[in-house]
């Protein structure tokens, strides 16, 4: 399959049965012969319009080293074949091969996906400390919808936040809901915001979750550890100390010469700061945009006071502003 250069290049599109496209499938391509192949080129993701491109390499096949027989498969992560194409004869120089994934090949879920393209690219770093310009680059990376980019980040917070609140009996560890949940939440349109999401009964959080489960965004092992998670729901909403109604916030007030910073924690790890200047004006006059509410995460309400105090300091560096009194 020969360019002029000794390398060719095989594209095409993944599709589920029902025919939308699949993003973040692991793909391969063979060279087929009669007892045996060889793979051409590497593994590589499918965009976010279930697209992918594999340059190969130049390829030893006796008298048909230019025009190879091909097939393309579909992985999982742990490296068991999904599906596989037909086998393409005498392909030469660009190659065309798509590919509809049978309905038992649901066993590799859209989290896993995704999350399969993620690891390489994200290099170590946790997801859930992601900020918006990793966010970007991770879009661009790897095609993953910003929207669902979004949502696995959220979810990983939201997950990694559960492990602080204590489980109801004395002595216990804190246990965490996975990350699935939150993302299966998040597709099924459930907010992620504690004092919201604990409020809901929780048959119809684990309804939500079985959708999804069923729609195939997250693992079908999911669905099966329901009891559990079902479990620790309810423990969430007996240790959640977020704005529920009838419970008081935490919060801390820190007085600056030209700003008053308040920190609320809405939920274990989470919190909220506000700032009111003492001077608003000096905002409009050096032209800064004054964002009010900002959410924040940290261990404790003095953390996140000395970081939203040198964020006001960072971004409204005005000085002692007029006309105090």
């Amino acid at each position: 399959m020969s360019d002029g250069g000794g390398n060719g290049l095989i594209v095409g599109t993944i599709r589920e049965s029902g025919g939308l496209p699949v993003a973040g499938a692991l793909v391969r391509a063979f060279a087929v012969r009669l007892r045996d192949e060889e793979p051409l080129g590497d593994e590589v993701v499918t965009d976010a319009d279930g697209r992918y491109g594999i340059s190969t390499g130049p390829l030893d096949q006796g008298d048909a080293a230019v025009r190879p027989n091909v097939r393309i498969a579909v992985f999982d992560q742990a490296g068991h074949e999904l599906a596989s194409s037909p086998v393409r004869f005498g392909v030469e120089g660009t190659g065309a091969i798509d590919l509809t994934l049978p309905n038992e090949s649901n066993r590799t879920s859209e989290f896993e996906r995704y999350l399969a393209a993620l690891t390489p690219v994200l290099q170590g770093m946790s997801l859930s400390d992601a900020d918006a310009a990793d966010s970007a680059f991770l879009v661009g990376a790897t095609g993953i919808p910003a929207a669902d980019l979004k949502g696995l980040v959220d979810a990983s917070v939201r997950a990694a936040a559960t492990a602080n609140v204590p489980r109801a009996g004395a002595g216990e560890e804190a246990a965490a809901l996975p990350t699935e949940v939150f993302y299966a939440w998040h597709r099924e349109g459930v907010p992620l915001e504690p004092a919201e999401l604990l409020q809901r009964p929780t048959d119809e959080l684990l309804g939500a979750l079985r959708r999804a489960v069923d729609a195939g965004v997250v693992p079908a092992r999911i669905g099966d550890d329901v009891d559990s998670i079902s479990a620790r729901i309810e423990q969430l909403k007996v240790g959640h100390s977020g704005p529920l109604p009838g419970m008081a916030v935490p919060e801390e007030i820190r007085k600056l010469s030209d700003v008053t910073i308040c920190v609320r924690e809405t939920a274990p790890g989470f919190f909220e700061a506000s700032f009111t200047p003492t001077d608003p004006l000096h905002i409009a006059r050096n032209g800064y945009t004054l964002d009010t509410r900002r959410g924040l995460r940290g261990r404790t309400l003095n953390e996140v006071l000395d970081r939203a105090e040198t964020n006001w300091r960072q971004n409204y560096p005005s000085g002692s502003p007029s006309n105090q009194s």
